[in-house]
């Protein structure tokens, strides 16, 4: 038998009701590759041929080879082969979910225990996060903490999306008029004194209309996008180019609709040209001028046009957990056939 160093116990007997025992295993190392022996067998279980090797919850292990990890059931079981960057477990504050998470080629992917595929091409795990007071998953800030898309195609806003198909009374038939009753109510001060209600009515129009106008230029222009995200942040807008994602600003609700099309069309231009080149001004402003505009959206544009309050979006008002929560009425309203038609997935958790 090959001589190998004992590293101490990594998994321990774990009685559970339906009888279930998992091994206690010791991770054995022989120079720099790593097995498992059984300490109630006293053989090794997994020979010294892993470059990693971690139990995770009793009974999966992460492993590695040749610089890719995967996961495995504690008897061996592969669950997903060794071809990633890293892989790790979705952990929950009162539950182990079974969902894993896996990062390949810089992207992060989110799957069940069995290799089902629940979230792709996320750009940055910051965008994934765990709500630590509750047991939900969110991806996004505008995402419904348990509805997310699984057809970028049918579906680039859940909010959207649920509103055209129940039929959602909107208190404002226009971005123009949301426009100006934030402007109204940011100028006044009064904003942060109106009834939640109100505010929730505002913030839901508001989005529902950018996003509306979002699709429109994409579709007048030939662009094509996958999600319009919303987050807190000191820019209108970013576009993650590769995952086609458009994230914007909660602030652009309190801006003139010359200043959403220019931030719109801005980074769905760089779906084109992910640069600020002679090529991406050029077809930056033949849009403006095809809409209309007598301007150029230019870097000095919103030197004119663009509305400074003064102050950030007022303290207290959570644009994207108000949005969650609507997104949550909206889907208990959905009747069971309409769930098993719409490209939206709603994870038990």
């Amino acid at each position: 038998m090959k001589k190998f160093e004992m590293m101490g116990n990594t998994m321990k007997i774990h009685n559970r009701p339906f009888g279930l025992q998992i091994p206690d295993y010791s991770l054995a190392r022989e120079g720099n590759l790593y097995g498992l022996w059984d300490n109630d067998t006293q053989e090794l279980a997994f020979s010294c041929e892993y470059e990693y090797l971690r139990a995770i919850h009793d009974h999966y292990i992460i492993f590695q080879k040749n610089g890719r990890r995967g996961l495995m059931y504690y008897d061996g079981r592969i669950l997903f082969e060794n071809k990633y960057d890293d892989i790790g477990f979705i952990e929950l504050r009162s539950a182990i979910s079974l969902f894993v998470w896996y990062k390949k080629r810089n992207l992060y992917h989110i799957a069940t225990i069995h290799g089902e595929i629940l979230m792709r091409n996320l750009p940055d795990w910051n965008v994934v996060f765990l709500d630590a007071s509750e047991t939900h998953i969110t991806r996004y800030a505008w995402s419904n903490y348990c509805v997310w898309s699984t057809d970028y195609s049918r579906c680039r806003s859940p909010l959207n999306l649920l509103i055209e198909e129940l039929g959602y009374p909107l208190t404002f038939d226009s971005l123009d008029k949301t426009y100006a009753f934030g402007r109204n109510a940011s100028w006044s001060g009064t904003l942060s004194d109106l009834s939640s209600q109100e505010i929730v009515d505002w913030i839901i129009a508001g989005w529902y209309y950018i996003v509306r106008r979002m699709e429109e230029l994409a579709m007048r222009f030939g662009f094509i996008f996958n999600m319009a995200a919303l987050r807190h942040m000191d820019v209108l807008g970013i576009c993650c180019c590769k995952e086609k994602v458009i994230v914007l600003c909660p602030g652009l609700l309190r801006q003139p609709p010359i200043v959403v099309d220019s931030v719109l069309v801005h980074e769905l231009c760089h779906l084109k040209y992910p640069h600020h080149g002679g090529n991406f001004w050029k077809l930056n402003q033949d849009i403006a001028r095809e809409l209309g505009y007598k301007t150029n959206f230019s870097y000095d544009f919103g030197d004119e046009y663009l509305i400074d309050y003064g102050h950030p979006f007022p303290q207290g008002i959570d644009v994207c957990r108000i949005i969650n929560k609507t997104l949550e009425k909206m889907y208990d309203l959905l009747s069971h056939k309409q769930r098993k038609q719409l490209p939206l997935q709603k994870i038990p958790l």
